[in-house]
C-alpha cells in the first residue's frame, strides 16, 4: 500500500508589487465606473465586452477569471461580481489568490497589502480608514476602507494559519453594504462603531448580512453546536502535550497531522517518535547538505515527505504545505497528502534543517479505518482547512477501479443526507477539470480554481465495480 512518494519543492514568491505594465484586460475604466450600480450583469457584458462572465456559486453571482487581468498596472487574479434585485451590488477583485499566499511568508503578504494600500490611496486621492480587525475560523480579516460616494471601497488582507488571500471589494452603498455588517469574533467594539459611522453612517449597523460568507452564528446550515462541538475537538488536538524528549515543535507539528487527520476521518491519535523525529532529521540534514530533494541519499530520505521553502517553514508549515501538495509535479498522485492520511499511520517525526524539512511517512502501526475516506472529509469541513483545488478519495481494502466517472455538485440548500442515484442533484454541477487515478486513490479536480464557498457539495464516483457517493458541507 501507499507505494511512492513525490517531491515538494515550493519557493517564496511575490513579495512586493513593482510598478510594470501588464499585458490583457484592464479593469481601471470599470472600477472608475460608478454607473456600474445602476447595471447589472447584463447590462455590463454589453458594456465591458472583454468581460466574459460566468455563472458563480450562488444565483446572482458572476465570475470573470483571465490571466490578463490588470488593475492600475498590476496583475490580479479573477473577478466577482454579485446582484441584489436585479442590480450590482459589490465587485470584489481578488489581488492575490489562496493558492499563491499559502507559500507568502507573512511579512511578504502584509508588505504586499501595504504596497496595495498605497496604490489604492493614490488612485482614489484619499487615505483609508481602518477597519477593526475580525475572525472567521482562525482566519483575521485586517482591513481599510475609503469612502466613494455611492461607493464604498475595502482592502481586506486576510490571514489565517498562513496568509489566506488578499481582495479588493466595491460596494454599492444602499446594497452591498450588507456584506459589510461586522459580524464575527470584532477587536474593538467601541472602535467599530465609530468607524463605521465614519465608512457608512448607519447602514453598517442596521442592515442584515444577507451574504453566507459573512454569517458565523447558527446559519442554519453549519448549526452552531456542530461548530462548535468541532471547534473544541480541534482545540483539544492542537493542545496535547510532547512527550518527554520531543520538543514542542515536533508536537505541534504532529498535532496538526492529527488536525487534518480528525477532519479527514481517519484515526487522529497520531503520536511522535524519538527514533522517527531523529530518521527526519537525518533526511532533512542530507538534503540541506546535498542543497538539493532526492529520496535517493539514503538517511530514511526514502521514507520521508521532503520539502524545501527557502528556510523559512517551520515543522507545522510543512504539514498545511503536504496537505496542500502544490505543483505540477504532485499534481496527479498528491502523494505527499496521501501519506499524511494514510489511516493505518500511528507514529511519525518531523525534522528541519536549513531550507530543507521532512515528516517520517511509512510507519503503518494502527488498525486504522474500515471505510472509506476522502479529503475535504466527509460531513462537515471547515473551509480553512482545505487547500488548493485538488480533492481525493482513498479506499480502504482494495484498488480504485482503472476509471472511473467523478462528478461533483454544490447542491442549492443544505441536505442531511445525499440524494437517491435516481435523483438528478438540484444544484451546480462543476466541470471536474483534472482526474487521475493511483493504486487506491482518485484525485480530482472540481474547478480550475480552489473552492472556498460554503454550502454543500456532493461528490460521485461511479464505475470499474465502484459506486460511492459523499457530502461534504464546507462551512
Amino acid at each position: 500500500m501507499f507505494k511512492g512518494l513525490l517531491y515538494l519543492s515550493v519557493v517564496s514568491i511575490l513579495s512586493v508589487i513593482e510598478a510594470r505594465a501588464v499585458d490583457g484586460f484592464s479593469l481601471d475604466s470599470l472600477v472608475n465606473d460608478t454607473t456600474i450600480w445602476k447595471s447589472n450583469r447584463k447590462l455590463l457584458t454589453n458594456d465591458y465586452p472583454d468581460i466574459s462572465w460566468e455563472k458563480g456559486d450562488k444565483d446572482d453571482e458572476f465570475v470573470y477569471e483571465n490571466k490578463g487581468l490588470n488593475l492600475w498596472g498590476q496583475s490580479v487574479h479573477h473577478l466577482n461580481l454579485s446582484q441584489s434585485q436585479g442590480r450590482a451590488k459589490s465587485l470584489k477583485i481578488t489581488l492575490v489568490d489562496q493558492g499563491t499566499a499559502l507559500f507568502m511568508r507573512q511579512k511578504d503578504f502584509k508588505l504586499k497589502a501595504g504596497r496595495w494600500n498605497k496604490l489604492i490611496s493614490e488612485q482614489l486621492n484619499s487615505k483609508g480608514v481602518r477597519l477593526p480587525n475580525i475572525s472567521y475560523g482562525e482566519v483575521d480579516h485586517i482591513r481599510v476602507a475609503w469612502n466613494r460616494g455611492p461607493t464604498v471601497v475595502v482592502l481586506s488582507a486576510n490571514i489565517g494559519l498562513k496568509p489566506d488571500r488578499l481582495e479588493l471589494i466595491y460596494y454599492q452603498r444602499d446594497l452591498g453594504l450588507k456584506r459589510m455588517k461586522l459580524t464575527g469574533q470584532q477587536v474593538g467594539a467601541k472602535q467599530s462603531d465609530e468607524v463605521s459611522k465614519k465608512v457608512s453612517g448607519s447602514d453598517l449597523e442596521t442592515e442584515d448580512a444577507e451574504d453566507e460568507e459573512d454569517v458565523i452564528e447558527d446559519d442554519g446550515f453549519a448549526p452552531r453546536e456542530v461548530k462548535a462541538e468541532i471547534k473544541a475537538k480541534i482545540k483539544e488536538i492542537k493542545g496535547r502535550e510532547a512527550p518527554n524528549g520531543v520538543s514542542k515543535e515536533v508536537q505541534e507539528a504532529v498535532n496538526l497531522l492529527n488536525v487534518y487527520r480528525f477532519l479527514s476521518k481517519v484515526p487522529f491519535d497520531v503520536k511522535a517518535d524519538k527514533k522517527m523525529v531523529a530518521a527526519a532529521n537525518d533526511a532533512a540534514s542530507i538534503c540541506n547538505k546535498k542543497g538539493e530533494l532526492s529520496h535517493g541519499f539514503g538517511h530514511s530520505t526514502d521514507k520521508c515527505n521532503l520539502a524545501m521553502n527557502g528556510g523559512r517553514m517551520s515543522m507545522a508549515g510543512s504539514v498545511t504545505q503536504y496537505m496542500n501538495d502544490a505543483g505540477a509535479n504532485n499534481r496527479e498522485k498528491r502523494g505527499h497528502r496521501r501519506w499524511c492520511i494514510n489511516h493505518k499511520m500511528g507514529e511519525t517525526g518531523f525534522g528541519i534543517e536549513g531550507d530543507y524539512s521532512a515528516m517520517y511517512s511509512m510507519d503503518q502501526s494502527d488498525r486504522g479505518t474500515r471505510k472509506n475516506y476522502s479529503y475535504p472529509g466527509h460531513d462537515f469541513y471547515p473551509v480553512d482547512y482545505l487547500h488548493g483545488n485538488g480533492w481525493s478519495y482513498h479506499i480502504v481494502g482494495g484498488s480504485a477501479p482503472k476509471d472511473c466517472d467523478v462528478r461533483v455538485w454544490k447542491l442549492k440548500v443544505f441536505e442531511e443526507k445525499a440524494p437517491s442515484w435516481s435523483n438528478e442533484p438540484d444544484g451546480r454541477e462543476f466541470k471536474v477539470a483534472f482526474k487521475y487515478i493511483y493504486n487506491d486513490t482518485i484525485v480530482f479536480e472540481p474547478a480550475s480554481d480552489a473552492i472556498t464557498r460554503k454550502g454543500t457539495y456532493l461528490v460521485r464516483l461511479k464505475g470499474g465495480g465502484l459506486k460511492e457517493q459523499y457530502l461534504v458541507h464546507l462551512y
